[in-house]
């Protein structure tokens, strides 16, 4: 006669929106974040938003965890298509990240990748190489592609028929068709550095076809291409 009094138990409803957490917190692999209001428990289908404050870390896959509200049992990120864990530049930092949880990890369900640098290591079939000038060391990750666009001179102290080059993120598969290099002024063909699965070397192997020595001096190189990454 006075009031309406509660007699079962209201479990929340999910709208199908996105609840925005704001810029995360915590470190590259173990993130934190907070929902306002706070939830209190994790729901199969809940959808979240973040800005990232740094980017994803490990040129092999490497666990990431997400916490919202200081939940127990913080949840793994991870990549959609097969629930793998990220590798570097799956996201990088200042993006927006949009998250699903599926009941056991969250899936990162777009692309807030963007261009990153790599510290090339460049290694010489022979000798030595010095006086590296590097103009362009990027790459990108899109999903399992990483794309790279080096370009770059050095010193060769003795001649060679090949040179290796590191790549920011560990390879599954040889260079797609679609890679292009100049190299020294020689035509050249381009690989990976393969070892038994899972492959475990992060180069790419610069080769003349003809297998003639490039010419001790100044090596120009220019590489660009895509590969999958493990």
């Amino acid at each position: 006669g006075t009031q309406f009094l509660l007699l079962n138990d209201v479990t929340p409803i999910q709208n199908g929106d996105y609840i925005w957490l704001g810029t995360a917190g915590g470190t590259a692999t173990a993130i934190t974040a907070n929902a306002t209001p706070a939830i209190t428990a994790y729901k199969t289908g809940q959808k979240f938003r973040m800005i990232t404050a740094s980017g994803s870390t490990g040129s092999t896959a490497t666990a990431h965890t997400l916490a919202i509200n200081g939940l127990a049992s913080p949840k793994n990120i991870v990549n959609n298509s097969d629930s793998t864990n990220p590798t570097v530049g799956t996201w990088v930092a200042g993006a927006v990240m949009e998250l699903i949880y599926d009941g056991t990890n969250f899936r990162i369900t777009n692309d807030p990748g963007g261009w990153l640098t790599h510290s090339i290591t460049i290694t010489p079939g022979a000798g030595s190489a010095t006086g590296a000038v590097i103009t362009n060391n990027l790459f990108r990750k899109t999903g399992k592609t990483i794309t790279i666009d080096y370009i770059g001179y050095y010193t060769a102290s003795a001649a060679t028929n090949f040179c290796q080059f590191s790549l920011p993120v560990r390879p599954n598969e040889i260079f797609s068709s679609t890679i292009g290099t100049y190299f020294c002024n020689a035509t050249v063909q381009v690989a990976l550095s393969q070892t038994a699965s899972p492959r475990t070397q992060d180069r790419v192997n610069v080769q003349t076809y003809n297998s003639a020595n490039l010419a001790a001096g100044t090596v120009y190189f220019c590489i660009g291409g895509s590969y999958k990454s493990e």
